[in-house]
This record gives structure tokens, sequence and C-alpha cells, in this order.
């Protein structure tokens, strides 16, 4: 049984309950969950009680509903009417944390395809969603696109927190999976949603807790009279189906690279026509391009200058002068 779905649409709340319901475990008016075998845990039940380390759970934080939970598919392993049961919880699609649907879908497929049988896909959508919204409609997109035809035939669906008097899911809306009566269930798994224990000490309210366990007990106990009679389809066909998938990818990534590396080339192109258009521009614009300039400058003016040489030669004269002057007068 492998129990696929987007995060948060109740996958592991109903694989407690089958947990329980495999062995024959219960909730109990008195001892209220004392006696609930836990496999997955949650707010209520925060500490498993059942299974070993080989099929541990994969929750981030189960005190966070604002997150996705489940971070692997795992495996939990019981026995029914002496058959041996295997159920496999996977990761949610439209994680809170991540966008890497693909890789959750090869994890599924990759997990699955190590059975040899899958008898039963158990697709579990909030049976409280009044309209297909984008999230869940993507889901169930990637369910189209993921699982092999032949597994088609293996459907179930489960709305749970809510009863067949309570479903707001218009089943018109999933009618590209053809879901029969016979294979769609309802199921108020609230046991483990309740937020404040203090409301066990309120009896009405136990009662009731009590009453929806066992509507739970009886829609379990048709799930698997219906899965008993249905034909187990070859798991061969998911690892056929991820390889497929795994090669679609590759060449997904290559074609990605190709583009991005194209329009590279392009905006590049784009840049050198620009500048070639530019330069013809201007190229065109300075054709004729005649300019008369101006230019100022200092012209040196020459000079009549009397050398030193000359001065101090007409000192000297002067002064020889002066002498023969002066020895004229006496004489």
């Amino acid at each position: 049984m492998v129990f696929i779905g987007e995060s948060g649409s109740g996958k592991s709340t109903c694989i407690n309950y089958f947990a329980n319901y495999f062995t024959h475990s219960s909730f109990d008016e008195a001892n209220h969950y004392s006696n609930m075998k836990i496999v997955i845990p949650n707010s209520i039940c925060p500490q498993i009680n059942y299974g070993s380390t080989s099929n541990q759970h994969t929750e981030r934080n189960v005190h966070d509903n604002t997150v996705s939970q489940t971070q692997d598919c795992t495996e939990y392993g019981f026995t029914w009417n002496g058959k041996h049961v295997k159920i496999v919880d996977t990761l949610g699609f439209n994680d809170t944390y991540s966008t890497k649907d693909d890789e959750n879908i090869q994890k599924i497929l990759k997990k699955v395809s190590k059975f040899q049988l899958a008898t039963a896909i158990s697709i579990t959508i909030n049976g409280t969603n009044t309209r297909l919204s984008t999230s869940i409609k993507t889901t169930l997109t990637q369910l189209r696109g993921s699982l092999p035809d032949s597994v088609f035939q293996n459907l179930f669906f489960i709305f749970p927190n809510c009863t067949e008097e309570t479903q707001n899911f218009n089943l018109r809306l999933i009618a590209e999976f053809n879901p029969s009566q016979q294979r769609t269930f309802n199921m108020q798994n609230s046991l483990f949603s309740i937020k404040d224990k203090s409301i066990l000490q309120n009896s009405k309210l136990v009662k009731k807790m009590l009453q929806t366990w066992k509507d739970s007990v009886d829609t379990m106990a048709d799930i698997m009279n219906e899965i008993s009679q249905t034909s187990a389809a070859s798991a061969q066909v998911f690892e056929d189906m991820r390889i497929k998938r795994e090669r679609l990818i590759g060449h997904k990534e290559n074609l990605i690279k190709k583009q991005k590396s194209l329009l590279n080339a392009i905006k590049t192109l784009d840049i050198e026509k620009d500048r070639l258009k530019n330069a013809t521009n201007d190229q065109q614009a300075n054709r004729n391009f005649a300019k008369q300039t101006a230019i100022p400058y200092i012209e040196l003016e020459k000079k009549n200058r009397i050398t030193v040489q000359f001065v101090h030669t007409m000192i000297q004269c002067e002064f020889v002068a002066k002498i023969v002057d002066c020895r004229m007068n006496q004489a």
C-alpha cells in the first residue's frame, strides 16, 4: 500500500490509523491514547512506540503544521489475516520547504520499484477542501504524468478529515482518474489532530472521539476488503517509469542549458548590432565635417641690447679722457 498526496493531506495520520488497525490497538474511553500504536509522531503523540530502527519515520517537526513533515519514503511492515502488508509513506507534493517535486517523484518511483508488487496506490485528498486548489491540481497533474498507466487500475482515493456527510470535495474534480465508488473512502481521522489534551477531560467529547475511531475502523475494514480483491500490479513498471523520467529530466536540463546559451548569444548579437548602428550613424553625421579654429599664440619681439663688454669699454674710454684732460690743465 503506497500513500501519495500533497503535503498536509493526511497520509501520515492514515498510516497511524492503519497501524492500530493491523495491531488490533484502539482508542480507549478511559485510557485514551495509552494503548494506541504510534509509528509516525504527531503533535498529540510525539513519541513512536512501534516499529524498529529499520523503518524509522522521517518527520521534520511534528509541532509545526506550517511546514511539510515527511522527508523521505519510509516503509512499515504489518501482518493482516495471515498476510504480510507493507505500507509506504511518501514525500508530499508542493513541499513548503522545497519546489523539488520532480526529485520527490523519482524517490517515490524508486522506492516502490524495490517491491515485487504494488496492490494499492492510495491518493489522499483533504476532504474539507471545497474546490480544486492550484496546489491540489498541480499534485494530481504530476501524479497523472508520473504513475505508470498500468497501475491506474490500483488507485484508491481516501478523503481524510471528513465523513460522507461532511465531505466538501467534489469527485467531478478528479474525473480524469475515473474513481469508482467502491474505491473512494472517507475517514474522519481527527484523533491525532487535537492540540490540547485538556479536552480529554470532557467525557462527551471523548465519547465522540471514540465513535469516530470506531467509524474509521469500519472504513479501514472496507478498504482492506477491497484491496484484498484487487489484482496487484508489477512494481517493475515503476522502475521503468523512473528511468524514463530520469532521461526526460536529463534532456530537459540539457535543453534549458542550450536555451540559455542561445539567449546569451542573441543578447550579445543585439548589443553588437546596436554598436554597429551607432558607429554607422556617427560616420554618416561626420562625413562632411570641417571646422575653422583660431589658435592664440605669443610672438616674441626682437630688441637691440648693449652688451656688458660694450658698456665696460665706454666707461674706460670716458675715464681715460678725463685723465688726459686733467694733465693738460696742469701743464
